[in-house]
């Protein structure tokens, strides 16, 4: 049998009811042929494993039912890795979708080139409203987000790029040959997959058309402000996995290398973290637990540390770095501000 182009892992928990719109968007006649679907059944206590036997009746050669006990968002990952048999492997969660004309674009570019890292647009899609933002993946204000398909070196772009889990895939060997594993039975852990992987990349290619529709606004997702706040212990673990990577790599990789991973894992981890506990409900556990991550920083990474005032220029990240001067004095009053400007997501 013809090895297939890309792997897409769908992660999956109690989906039954949802995932038909996901799998529909993949499997369609253009590029069936060229992809095999892993849905990742982590633990689920519904009937998807018959919602999606019906799909494997259909595609035989494209799509295959993974069973395994509950292990969270990152052992679905680990798993897809491990089972991926593609030349490039992408994630898509059973309750997102993908942009028909833009996978179409994204199959027919992986088939063409060598690229160790490949990153597309995606629409963030609010479901309450319908309202689809389209999402880069470059940040520098002088240039436009997107790119119209170029392959070029990690070297020449490595200011500018922001990764982020839905606009990334992978070739499968850089997954496979990656000493690193996603945290397990712990949310948030799409910042480690957006992150270790670039590990041992040498270039990326940058395409034009959206391919991956995130949506959000479920009060049951793991972004939901309530839901961080309840489960910041597990945001916690990722932020500490980060910085500990950071540590561990940052001399043995090139000085613009080292920059890339300060740069992201600044502003997809330890930002937010800084975000969340200052959202916290009481002004008092609030302080107190935003002084000991900020000791916690100080201590493991001054680089990281002052990184997060250099890198994010967010209101939030403005107050902190006034708090950090004047010893937190005075916090009542910054957190009852940070309180008035919060939304339903970080």
């Amino acid at each position: 049998m013809k090895k297939k182009t890309l792997t897409i892992g769908v992660a999956a928990y109690n989906a039954a009811k949802i995932i038909s719109n996901c799998l529909d968007s993949l499997l369609i006649d253009e590029v069936k042929n060229d992809i095999e679907v892993l849905v990742i059944n982590d633990g689920s206590t519904d009937n998807i494993q018959s919602v999606v036997a019906t799909y494997e009746n259909r595609y035989p050669n494209s799509i295959r039912l993974i069973n395994k006990k509950n292990g969270g968002h990152g052992s679905t990952i680990n798993k897809t890795i491990e089972e991926a048999k593609g030349e490039y492997l992408k994630m898509v969660d059973a309750d997102d979708s993908v942009e028909k004309q833009g996978f179409i674009a994204l199959v027919r570019h992986l088939k063409k080139t060598n690229a160790d890292v490949v990153m597309s647009p995606y629409y963030r899609v609010n479901i309450v409203n319908n309202h689809k933002k389209l999402i880069g993946y470059l940040k520098s204000s002088n240039k436009e987000s997107i790119v119209d398909n170029k392959l070029v070196n990690l070297q020449d772009i490595y200011q500018d790029l922001l990764v982020a889990m839905h606009s990334l895939t992978y070739r499968t060997t850089l997954l496979k040959e990656n000493n690193y594993k996603i945290d397990e039975h712990c949310f948030y852990v799409d910042v480690e997959y957006s992150i270790y992987y670039f590990l041992k990349a040498k270039n990326v290619l940058l395409l034009n058309e959206p391919v991956y529709n995130y949506n959000i606004g479920s009060s049951d997702q793991s972004v939901n402000i309530d839901n961080m706040r309840a489960r910041r212990a597990q945001h916690l673990r990722v932020a500490k996995s980060m910085v500990n990577f950071y540590k561990k790599e940052r001399n043995k990789i090139p000085s613009y290398m080292k920059s890339f991973f300060k740069n992201n894992i600044v502003n997809m981890i330890l930002v937010n973290e800084y975000k969340l506990l200052m959202s916290l409900k009481s002004s008092k556990n609030s302080k107190i637990e935003l002084i000991k991550f900020d000791k916690y920083l100080k201590k493991n990474s001054i680089e990281l540390y002052e990184g997060v005032t250099t890198f994010n220029n967010s209101k939030k990240i403005k107050l902190l770095k006034i708090l950090r001067k004047i010893n937190f004095n005075g916090y009542t009053i910054v957190h009852n501000l940070c309180k008035k400007s919060l939304t339903t997501h970080i």
